[in-house]
């Protein structure tokens, strides 16, 4: 997967910046007019060392099953070696029991190949380009295989929730964090609370960013900014137009808790607008995602004071409800601008 985006701006349709990808041209096909997108994926391969498959792959074994019937051959030897590897590995059908004819094949992810066996050397010469073909695929099928993962091994223990939209705005992939969101929001309903916009659930919040960023190719090719959810909490969101295989083009969504802002900065509100200890108090626990009954528990107050303190903190700041609270806590901060 290729992710290349430049972002900047406010989070608004307006302002999104616009980045063309430079995508190169298709490269020609393997050797002898076999016409293939083999040497295309190579391109896109990220490993940085390949490797043989194991000695008895079935895919290969019964490649060189076929390879012996259509040669008329009693044994089939073939030998792939790794770029910068000087052994590789062999995988032979059948009884080896003596000299063949042996040809090389011309092999896309970094790999040499040499084919032999007992058949005619008229026969050999015209099975090596379908076995060049189907060689290079099974190698980059499996490449690519080690690679979904280990880039889904990497995703999963990431912190951020990652959501990858197809052309049409549907989720065909998301990591465990991503899931975690999903049922957040089923069980929930998180919503995305602002002074400016109407509210609305968190994920058609994401999926109109999606649509705008998946739409005119001139259009922009990312977005990004901060959600204030109706839970209290603040989530970075940062949407990317990205090119999964060649033609097809997808959108790449990734959601990230904001972290804590540090203390001099939620002092220097706190002193700007006037709030009290308590409601300071209140105030940074809000900020941390607590119901009303958990900053009743934290501070060992009633409810209903509780309740009392964000009447407050809402009137002195000008907000109307958690969300908008945090939204403007978050906006006064350096990082929020920064994002």
């Amino acid at each position: 997967m290729v992710v290349e985006a430049r972002t900047a701006g406010a989070p608004t349709p307006a302002n999104l910046p616009v980045h063309s990808d430079n995508v190169p041209p298709p490269r020609e096909g393997i050797a002898g007019g076999v016409s293939s997108t083999v040497e295309m994926e190579e391109e896109r391969l990220v490993l940085l060392r390949p490797r043989c498959p194991p000695a008895d792959d079935p895919e290969i074994g019964s490649l060189l099953g076929a390879i012996a019937s259509a040669t008329r051959s009693r044994w089939v030897r073939l030998e792939l070696r790794p770029d910068e590897v000087l052994v590789g590995r062999e995988y032979i059908h059948g009884s080896l029991n003596d000299n063949g004819a042996r040809c090389t094949l011309r092999l896309p992810a970094r790999f040499e190949g040499t084919l032999e066996c007992d058949g005619s050397p008229e026969l050999i010469e015209t099975t090596r380009q379908l076995a060049e073909l189907a060689v290079g695929r099974m190698l980059v099928a499996r490449r690519l295989h080690e690679e979904a993962a280990i880039l889904k091994g990497a995703l999963d223990t990431t912190s951020s929730a990652v959501l990858l939209f197809d052309a049409r705005g549907a989720i065909i992939y998301a990591n465990s964090r991503g899931d975690t969101l999903l049922a957040r929001q089923t069980e929930a309903g998180l919503r995305v609370e602002s002074s400016q916009h109407p509210t609305s659930p968190l994920v058609t919040h994401v999926c109109y960013a999606v649509e705008s960023v998946s739409g005119a190719p001139d259009g922009p090719s990312s977005w990004r900014g901060t959600l204030p959810l109706s839970d209290g909490s603040v989530m970075a969101c940062e949407v990317l137009r990205v090119d999964i295989a060649g033609e097809a083009t997808g959108v790449l969504a990734i959601l990230q808790p904001v972290t804590p802002m540090p203390q001099h900065w939620i002092e220097s509100f706190c002193q700007t607008h006037g709030l009290s200890p308590r409601e300071e108090e209140t105030m940074r626990l809000l900020i941390e995602g607590l119901t009303t009954s958990a900053i009743a528990d934290q501070l060992s107050i009633s409810r209903h004071t509780v309740r009392d303190h964000l009447k407050h903190l809402y009137r002195k700041t000008g907000t109307r409800s958690r969300g908008e609270l945090v939204s403007l806590v978050a906006g006064s901060a350096p990082s929020a601008h920064a994002m």
